[in-house]
């Protein structure tokens, strides 16, 4: 079995601005995606209110420890507000890092359902299965765990990155990226009545393609704000990538 194709991951990474193509080029679909990029939006912002925040207090309250120093320490308060704006920067790109692999995993199901099944069945002529509220259940919580173990393996590699700058970022981008991948693909596949497990299972043999999707979304949402536009049409990216490279398999 080929472990990794360059023409799959071309084919994958396209994917990302096919679905968002398709989201800017259907004005019925905007209604969908309103009330989850509110609700995405006001989580970002609270999060990176509470970053600044807390790095601002936090060298504040440093500075009025160090305020009596002797003479020929006056230069060590400037150097650690200088280190904690460094560190809040840090930590920063740690919650950026985080939210954009994870906030989807958790919640986007959710909130982007009802874009999915529109998407579907417009393009496909597919319809849901209804699932039972047990089936569904199992859903929410292999998402959920999912999303944490995806936080774990982001801070692991995280300080990898940090102790390795380039073979570190390099892993953390490639790692983070496969599972923005599977995560994006997850509620289609629940509308076909597969769990996480049997969806996985499905996906070997087209790593490449989810790869590629995912690591070119996981690139461009760590720009600032880039989530706000570019959302919706991953979502609808991943719903292609399924009915388009996974149909024969589900």
């Amino acid at each position: 079995m080929q472990f990794f194709s360059i023409a799959g991951f071309l084919r994958g990474s396209r994917y990302v601005f096919s679905g968002c193509r398709a989201f800017y080029g259907d004005r019925r679909a905007w209604k969908y995606a309103v009330l989850p990029l509110a609700l995405m939006t006001g989580v970002y912002a609270f999060l990176f209110w509470a970053v600044l925040h807390l790095s601002r207090r936090g060298a504040e309250m440093l500075n009025r420890g160090l305020a009596e120093l002797p003479g020929w320490l006056r230069w060590l308060p400037s150097f650690v507000s200088g280190l904690s704006s460094i560190l809040g920067v840090l930590f920063a790109l740690l919650v950026m890092g985080l939210t954009v692999s994870t906030l989807y995993e958790m919640f986007g199901g959710f909130f982007f359902d009802p874009l999915i099944e529109y998407h579907e069945e417009k393009q496909y002529g597919f319809s849901p299965v209804r699932q039972s509220l047990g089936r569904n259940l199992k859903y929410c919580l292999d998402s959920l765990f999912f999303a944490v173990k995806t936080s774990v393996l982001f801070l692991c590699l995280f300080i990898l990155g940090l102790i390795f700058p380039l073979a570190g970022q390099l892993i953390l981008a490639a790692v983070m990226g496969y599972c923005v991948g599977i995560a994006y693909m997850l509620t289609p596949a629940n509308t076909r009545g597969l769990a996480l497990a049997d969806m996985r299972a499905r996906v070997a043999g087209r790593r490449s393609v989810v790869l590629g999707f995912g690591l070119t979304a996981y690139l461009l949402l760590l720009i600032p704000f880039s989530t706000l536009f570019l959302l919706p049409g991953l979502v609808l990216g991943g719903a292609d990538l399924v009915n388009r490279e996974l149909a024969d398999r589900f």
